[in-house]
């Protein structure tokens, strides 16, 4: 309605990068790095979907003036990267503004088996019909598991188990359990006062490492655009806090000691707090 596709046809041609060809409009993309030329507007005049495509890239980078778009594509669309990086270069804007991802497939396992999908036959599930047997918070982080170029297994029968072998349920399982140990101190007047700490036991030095690789771990996600790296770490984080709380006592430690291992009790449950809130997972703190 805007007119933004045909003016993005009509600009393509102003700057000579279309011909005819069987009544259809073609734009030169071959002259740009893609492998062969693209119709833009088909012999019964109606536009490509590559059009709007192409119209949409050039409003966020041009019209609106963002710095960066990112695409994220399944895995059968990968020749679409050089077609729009050549439309890109061809109306004059730098290419390297946009980032595509390209998405794996996901396989749905129930039973042990895969779940036989088609989406001719109308057997694919969308993600609501998905959310009906999986939770929210479950399906956030199972998804966020793998990187974007890896083939991911999605166990419907494990993302909804309350066990440790549910990774969700593990890691919420161990901010639960941070909270219940801050909770019982402070039921029995005892808080973290805020003075010097003291260390010296090896499962206290692995909570801290880690703890501290937090900011590290977020660039790094940010930069290769790669959530899984918040649930692997999430997951690290509890592990190691599970370590901890088995081999460092609280409630029965000398009071330098109960102080030091509440420090790092807050500090493990804000970190862990921070990354799942990053994720849109819920932080529970009774479970």
């Amino acid at each position: 309605k805007s007119g933004a596709v045909k003016q993005i046809v009509d600009m393509l041609t102003e700057k000579g990068q279309t011909y005819e060809k069987d009544g259809a409009i073609w734009f030169k993309a071959s002259d740009f790095g893609d492998d062969q030329d693209r119709v833009l507007v088909r012999a019964n005049g109606i536009p490509t979907y590559f059009v709007p495509d192409i119209a949409y890239h050039y409003n966020k980078l041009v019209t609106r003036g963002f710095d960066k778009a990112i695409d994220i594509l399944g895995a059968d669309h990968h020749g679409y990267i050089a077609r729009m990086k050549a439309a890109l270069t061809a109306l004059g804007v730098d290419a390297s503004k946009l980032d595509i991802v390209i998405m794996q497939m996901v396989m749905l396992i129930r039973d042990g088996k895969p779940c036989k999908l088609s989406k001719r036959s109308g057997k694919a599930i969308t993600l609501t019909t998905l959310h009906d047997e999986v939770p929210i918070d479950a399906a956030r982080f199972v998804f966020n598991q793998r990187n974007a170029d890896t083939h991911l297994e999605f166990d419907l029968d494990l993302a909804v188990e309350e066990s440790s072998k549910n990774p969700v349920f593990y890691v919420q399982y161990a901010h639960a359990r941070i909270c219940s140990v801050i909770r019982k101190q402070a039921d029995e007047g005892v808080k973290y006062e805020g003075g010097a700490v003291s260390y010296t036991e090896p499962a206290e030095f692995a909570l801290i490492r880690k703890i501290a690789e937090m900011p590290e771990m977020i660039n790094t996600a940010a930069k290769d655009y790669d959530p899984s790296a918040l649930t692997r770490y999430s997951y690290e984080l509890a592990q190691a806090f599970h370590k901890f709380y088995d081999s460092c006592p609280i409630k029965d430690a000398d009071a330098d000691v109960k102080q030091s291992r509440l420090a790092l009790c807050e500090a493990a449950r804000t970190t862990l707090r921070n990354v799942l809130s990053l994720l849109k997972v819920e932080a529970p703190e009774r479970m």
